[in-house]
């Protein structure tokens, strides 16, 4: 996680490119490139690399579709500096989380239709 989306993909996906293609190899399956690793990074995509915003938002579709009250995440520190490291925790925990709590407080507390 980064202030800019493409600060954020341009730091994550040397490191992880270069681990999933070693693992590719060892599978049989394609090289990664930067079109692949975007398109996981996009919205519907597993991986969670951008701005707070933008895992705010990925955070809240996958909450509109699975009503999921936990969230796992992994981080890939192989390549990464310690400080970008610690500045991603940071911004999950000062902004990603506040904002979810607050925009599923917000949705929980809407009245529902009457039909």
């Amino acid at each position: 996680m980064a202030e800019t989306s493409e600060q954020a993909a341009d730091e994550f996906f040397p490191p992880y490119s270069q681990l999933m293609n070693r693992i590719g190899r060892e599978r049989g399956w394609s090289p990664m490139d930067r079109r692949h690793f975007d398109y996981l990074r996009g919205p519907e995509g597993p991986l969670f690399v951008g701005t707070p915003e933008e895992i705010t938002e990925k955070l809240l579709y996958l909450y509109g579709l699975f009503q999921n009250t936990r969230f796992l995440a992994q981080l890939v520190l192989e390549g990464i500096s310690h400080q970008s490291v610690m500045h991603s925790v940071n911004l999950f925990g000062t902004q990603v989380a506040p904002a979810v709590r607050e925009a599923l407080a917000r949705r929980n507390a809407a009245p529902t239709p009457k039909h």
